[in-house]
């Protein structure tokens, strides 16, 4: 996918880009993520480094974007949380959800979650640290503000609990 001035210049990454200007582009990516065919590699690729930016709006609005890619109602949700996973997503919603500013860890759990979901037997979830996290956010008091996000994350534990039980027993990598 090709363009010309500041959106197709976020492809190549949000240093790239003016900060006034990177927080609409990954909205603007996230209200087209139903229309993308997988992989959607460039897409996603852009969205994954903004959730690494210094800026916490910015942040918050790729996670947010990730979100819309991953979520069931998207028909392609399987195949974009791989491709979530693949661009190196984890560390940085580790990161977020274990030490970004409030209104940030949100919206990274809920997409931590939904990767979680989607895609329990990836070793990217494991190598960052994942359940531990999310184990750690369960007590958080900022859930009790964001009840709906409650049984997501339960969810989220359960589904990844079991695969390390299973992998842990010599099982096959795969969970239901």
């Amino acid at each position: 996918m090709t363009g010309t001035g500041a959106f197709a210049n976020y492809y190549e990454g949000p240093s790239h880009v003016s900060l006034t200007v990177q927080a609409p582009c990954a909205k603007a990516l996230g209200s087209l993520a139903h229309i993308f065919p997988a992989p959607a590699r460039p897409q996603i690729t852009a969205l994954t480094i903004a959730l690494g930016s210094e800026e916490p709006n910015v942040a918050a609005e790729g996670a947010i974007a990730l979100c819309k890619f991953a979520d069931n109602d998207n028909y392609l949700h399987m195949e974009h949380s791989r491709t979530i996973l693949e661009a190196g997503a984890t560390d940085h919603l580790v990161q977020l959800v274990n030490f970004g500013e409030p209104y940030v860890q949100i919206h990274a759990l809920r997409l931590l979650c939904y990767l979680s979901l989607n895609a329990a037997d990836s070793d990217a979830l494991g190598k960052a640290a994942t359940l531990p996290a999310l184990l750690t956010f369960s007590r958080s008091q900022l859930l009790t503000k964001h009840e709906d996000i409650r049984q997501l994350l339960m969810d989220a534990i359960a589904k990844l609990e079991l695969y390390q039980l299973g992998s842990s027993h010599g099982r096959p990598n795969s969970v239901p």
